[in-house]
């Protein structure tokens, strides 16, 4: 793997991070005028997140040992990209139409909708790269620095999204 590769891959692991803690503190404040931010809502909202994430990671990881592409991972957050504009664009109407139902089944199904596909998708990309950088030899420091990029950009977009 040449060197600009190599910065490219940290790097979109850094921005993926970055992206997934933004997008979950956000959908803290965009539900919370809808069904509150009682710690029941909020629970849903993390563990919901959190079941996203595992089913990408899994699935990152399932089509990697499948299909080595460099370009798989970009057109991957190309689409979560997509779909994130297009909650955004979306996202006060369907959460009119459902802010009658109960806290938690309205916020379950809030999260699914508006941001269980993306989640799903970005987090498709940590075990991708792991296995487009890593060789048979260095998988453990591959994985290492892969995962350590992630959670940094998911503290950087904490503190972007918290403070700014």
């Amino acid at each position: 793997m040449n060197a600009n590769k190599g910065l490219l891959y940290y790097a979109t692991c850094f921005v993926t991070g970055f992206a997934i803690l933004v997008f979950e503190l956000l959908s803290f404040r965009m539900l919370s005028p809808y069904f509150g931010n009682s710690s029941i809502v909020i629970g849903t909202i993390i563990n919901s997140i959190l079941l996203a994430l595992a089913i990408g990671y899994y699935l990152g990881g399932h089509i990697a040992d499948r299909k080595k592409s460099n370009d798989l991972i970009y057109h991957v957050i190309i689409v979560s990209s997509i779909y994130i504009f297009l909650v955004y664009l979306t996202y006060p109407l369907l959460l009119k139409s459902i802010a009658a139902l109960p806290a938690v089944l309205g916020s379950l199904l809030a999260i699914i909708i508006l941001f269980f596909p993306p989640m799903i998708l970005l987090s498709f990309v940590p075990p991708y790269l792991i296995k487009l950088i890593s060789s048979k030899d260095d998988i453990g420091i591959s994985s290492g620095r892969i995962f350590s990029l992630s959670t940094l950009g998911s503290i950087m977009g904490g503190i972007f999204t918290t403070f700014l």
